[in-house]
């Protein structure tokens, strides 16, 4: 195979790999994706929006001026955001309720401490905390 016909291989193969990611959050889930907007970003996001489309059957596609750009630009307006994980392995039955209430505040702290170092203050600070649980196995 020549270089070109290798690397419109590789680019078939990226395409592939996206559309099946796309149906994944789409068809999978009963949403059809003909009916949608496909919108280009980011530095390569627009190489391959067309391809991309024909193969999932979309109609439309939206690509914005300076689409490399795009992630930059939301990280500018984004909110500040930490996020702190701590794991405590223990059988429910056997849980100490104070020392999981003590470890939660412990980490409420320390976020709070990093956010007081921003120049916005925290003023619009919204604490979510989440505990996950797992059976045994």
């Amino acid at each position: 195979m020549s270089v070109p016909e290798v690397a419109y291989g590789v680019y078939r193969i990226a395409v592939a790999s996206m559309a099946r990611a796309a149906r994944t959050v789409s068809v999978e889930r009963g949403r059809d994706p003909r009916n949608l907007v496909l919108c280009a970003f980011d530095g390569h996001g627009p190489l391959h929006t067309a391809e991309l489309a024909r193969t999932l059957g979309l109609k439309r596609i939206l690509i914005r001026a300076s689409p490399g750009l795009f992630s930059t630009l939301g990280l500018l307006f984004a909110d500040v955001a930490y996020h702190s994980v701590h794991t405590y392995k223990n059988a429910l039955t056997e849980l100490a309720l104070h020392d999981l209430v003590e470890t939660l505040h412990q980490m409420k702290v320390a976020v709070q401490k990093k956010l007081a170092t921003q120049e916005s203050g925290t003023a619009h600070t919204v604490l979510r905390q989440a505990v996950d649980l797992h059976y045994v196995g």
